[in-house]
Formats: C-alpha cells, sequence, structure tokens
C-alpha cells in the first residue's frame, strides 16, 4: 500500500474520487418527501431558536447584531477542529501519539509539540 504522505493533494483527492466511483453512493433528493422535510426544518427552527439556520457568515453577523449565540458553537467545533489537528500530526509523526487535553501538549514528545503551532509574525501576535 502506498504510503498516503508521499502522494501530492491532486493524487489524493483522485484516488478518493475512483474509490467514491466504485462504491455508488445513492443521494436522496432533499424535496423528494415534502412532509419529512418540513419536520426536519421544523425540528431545525427549534433547535437555532426559532429561525432555519443561514450561512455562516449571514448566522454570525446577525449574532453580533443581536448577542446570541451562533449556530456553530466555538466551544464544541473546537474539539472537533482539534481532533483533526491531533489526527494530522499523528500521520506527519508516522505513529501514535498521547495528547494532554489540560496541558494541551504531548508528554515527552518534542516532534509533535513543535507541530502544535508555528511561530507568529511580530506584527500578528497575540498578547494575553
Amino acid at each position: 500500500m502506498a504510503n498516503s504522505r508521499n502522494l501530492s493533494p491532486a493524487v489524493s483527492v483522485q484516488c478518493s474520487l475512483r474509490s467514491l466511483r466504485r462504491r455508488k453512493f445513492l443521494v436522496e433528493d432533499i424535496n423528494a418527501d415534502p412532509k419529512a422535510n418540513a419536520e426536519i426544518e421544523e425540528l431545525m427552527a427549534k433547535i437555532y431558536g426559532g429561525e432555519l439556520p443561514k450561512g455562516h457568515m449571514e448566522n454570525f453577523f446577525d449574532c453580533v447584531r443581536s448577542g446570541r449565540q451562533p449556530v456553530a458553537n466555538v466551544h464544541d467545533h473546537v474539539r472537533s477542529v482539534n481532533a483533526c489537528h491531533l489526527a494530522n500530526i499523528a500521520l506527519l509523526t508516522g505513529r501514535t501519539v498521547k495528547f494532554d487535553p489540560k496541558a494541551q501538549q504531548f508528554p515527552d514528545d518534542a516532534e509533535a509539540n513543535r507541530l502544535i503551532g508555528r511561530p507568529s509574525r511580530p506584527s500578528y501576535t497575540i498578547n494575553g
């Protein structure tokens, strides 16, 4: 099996598309069942404070004006994104890594810790 770290992004995408074509996924038309679609919209409106969600940018600006929380709760999404970052660090190091979420570090793993972030340019640092 080829090591995916040696493939260019274009080759990786091409391989993924070929595997998707072989599986022959079926996608259901969202408007095929109007009753089910209405039920989904009703549930979504209930979850999102009485309105159907809009695009992320429009929702963000609405929340800036209203003071409400955005649909994409930042605290929940950080966990999801961090899981992806941790998986990428494991791929880049080529091994299993152990992460301490309280310390936000990989204990006794300098190589993995170097991949957590990168130095910011002086004019773009965050103080505090």
